[in-house]
């Protein structure tokens, strides 16, 4: 179990980084796996103490003499290696090992195998820096206290062509302008940084953004199990964990399911994005790799917007957010907590597709090489829970902020997002496009369920000035704690289908302001439908669940004896097609149910009979006959 920290940033306990890193030490060196055999074809170099049997005392040293794709082994002691590297047009390999090969393959195979400590020795400089055409491999290694003032890269900078690989490897407590803990400027198309098993980015301050990653151009990949990017900070800028920004299309893929139950982006703060802040035309790319552990970016602090993520234009084409089996929770902000998109006079604007095949390929162009995993059933996926609207920097007041927020110009096609238990002003709130009228702000959520959440005001808020379209299709909104004076409200344009909005009697489904004939609302049932159209198929009603207290918010449909016990929306409207939150095929025809308008559920479930079953129901007790 993790407990997060709110240590401001201004007042790092450098004992509490202490004891961060012997902990992580621990962790990685309990884990020695994958160390990379060497190629008997090529040299492997050693460095050690002066006086041993090693080659050189000194990594630099090594580095100098080494021939493009040689081996350098580095022996680990207890005094760190104080250097500031440089590798500049060489592909090389640098671990962890005895000088001593037949007890380097011992540690490997007993697993104690210990780590080599590089540590910045000039205060101006990054503790390694990578230029020209060079692909480096790090394994067992770790890089920290680099320092290097207002250059980028405090602990690695790569300014080049080629790729940085780290295997069972620490970036911890380096500090930088920008970038913190690793600035990578691939120079060329396909130049990478991977983050393998065991990797951990930690406790790296910039002053600017990017605390623990920043990638300015190439390609970030951060798939595998047991990688963390945690406890990072970028004080004034974008993106406690990463930032991704340029003009270049800058690409990260996390997948990995993170480490030890922990999301793989943790804990970290930043002004925007305390997960990941993006600018310009980045793009981030988030699936699971273990459909038993969904990728998740969790309890992040943003000091103004965006908790989990930030996505932000500053010119050109916006930032492309694509995510699909993930988790957005536990994350603090006084606005955006989940998600929070920006957009400026500059034009383009983000794109957000979440679970969401898109008509436009953005998406399916960046997913085209990737074999994403769905989520098992046993675990909550596609989920923003608990995430927070205040202000940390005063108190941890609670603020009006939404759980994600739309800003001019946006857009967002969503499908299956679980949201509950967030606090703070909307669920979902959506600013009309007043910068370029000829565009619209857009919110399209599809097959959502909206539940047990406490806002100030309206659940959905979709306004102006400017245009903003507000799309909500078998979507369930239900015993949410609401201080507005409608459920929804919208004043530009509104289609509201297939839904169930279940908020008691007292408070409107919509307030509607703007054109009659953009007003579309077909195939609904509200507990007070004011607002709605006066179409026939717009129904007042009353769901049941199959267990409401406990969260399930499926419909429930009962058997005792011979009666038969629908909740309101099943079998309600005509089939349409696609899928539900769980993936199941929607129109699914009950049979024992009188079809309304035809076999579609309303809501997010579509609820499927039992066909496996006998039931005794004849004992006094309903018994459920669809799940």
């Amino acid at each position: 179990m993790f407990v997060r920290s709110r240590t401001p940033i201004n007042s790092l306990d450098t004992s509490a980084r202490r004891r961060r890193s012997g902990f992580l030490a621990r962790l990685v060196v309990g884990s020695c796996v994958g160390f990379l055999l060497m190629d008997a074809a090529f040299a492997t170099i050693t460095v050690g103490a002066p006086g041993g049997s090693c080659t050189f005392s000194t990594i630099q040293a090594a580095i100098d003499a080494a021939a493009t794709t040689d081996s350098i082994t580095v022996a680990a002691s207890s005094t760190p290696y104080k250097e500031n590297l440089v590798i500049n047009g060489k592909s090389l390999t640098i671990s962890s090992c005895p000088c001593n090969s037949s007890v380097c393959l011992l540690d490997r195979s007993k697993g104690t195998l210990q780590q080599a400590l590089i540590s910045g020795e000039n205060g101006t400089t990054p503790v390694m820096k990578i230029t020209g055409v060079s692909n480096v491999s790090l394994s067992f290694i770790t890089v920290e206290n680099g320092n290097s003032g207002s250059n980028d890269g405090g602990g690695i900078s790569f300014n080049g062509e080629g790729s940085l690989t780290l295997s069972d490897t620490r970036i911890f407590g380096n500090n930088a302008n920008y970038g913190a803990g690793i600035n990578f400027k691939g120079l060329t198309e396909g130049s990478s940084l991977r983050l393998n098993e065991n990797s951990f980015i930690t406790d790296n301050i910039a002053a600017v953004s990017g605390g623990g990653i920043r990638i300015e151009s190439g390609e970030l990949f951060v798939m595998e199990k047991n990688t963390w990017i945690a406890f990072n900070q970028a004080k004034t800028g974008y993106g406690g964990g990463i930032e991704i920004v340029g003009d270049s299309t800058p690409r990260a893929y996390v997948a990995s399911p993170g480490y030890n139950g922990s999301p793989v982006i943790f804990d970290n703060t930043a002004t925007l994005g305390g997960g990941i802040g993006m600018s310009n035309r980045g793009v981030l790319v988030m699936f699971s790799s273990d459909g038993t552990q969904p990728v998740a970016i969790g309890e992040n602090t943003a000091y103004n917007a965006g908790g989990g993520i930030f996505a932000d234009t500053a010119s050109g084409s916006g930032s492309v957010i694509c995510a699909r089996d993930f988790n957005i929770d536990n994350n603090i902000a006084k606005d955006g907590t989940a998600i929070y998109s920006n957009t400026n006079s500059n034009g383009g604007a983000p794109y957000i597709a979440l679970n969401q095949d898109d008509t436009q390929n953005i998406c399916k162009n960046y997913e085209a090489l990737l074999t994403p995993q769905a989520c098992d059933p046993s675990v909550p996926c596609n989920t923003m829970y608990a995430n927070l609207a205040q202000d940390v920097l005063n108190g941890n007041a609670a603020t009006d902020g939404a759980t994600i927020s739309l800003q001019a110009g946006t857009i967002m096609f969503a499908n299956n997002l679980d949201m509950r238990d967030n606090h703070g002003g909307y669920a979902v709130y959506e600013h009309g496009n007043n910068i370029d009228p000829g565009f619209y702000t857009v919110g399209d959520l599809q097959s959502c369920l909206i539940a047990d959440n406490t806002y100030n005001h309206e659940l959905v808020l979709a306004q102006g000035p400017g245009t903003a379209h507000l799309t909500m299709t078998n979507c369930t909104l239900a015993n949410n704690a609401l201080g507005g004076a409608s459920v929804v409200g919208a004043n530009d344009y509104v289609n509201l289908s297939y839904d169930i909005i279940d908020e008691g009697t007292g408070k409107p489904a919509l307030a509607f302001g703007g054109a009659a004939g953009n007003l579309h609302t077909l195939y609904n049932i509200a507990g007070n439908t004011n607002g709605l159209s006066s179409d026939t198929s717009n129904t007042t009603a009353t769901p049941t669940y199959i267990d409401k207290p406990h969260g399930d918010y499926r419909l429930s449909f009962t058997k005792l004896g011979a009666v038969y016990s629908p909740s309101a929306g099943l079998d309600y409207a005509p089939a349409n097609g696609g899928t539900d939150i769980r993936g199941d095929a929607f129109d699914f025809d009950l049979g024992s149910v009188p079809n309304r308008f035809g076999t579609r559920d309303l809501g997010a479930y579509e609820m499927q009979a039992f066909t496996d079953r006998i039931f005794v129901d004849g004992l006094g007790d309903a018994v459920q006959i669809a799940f």
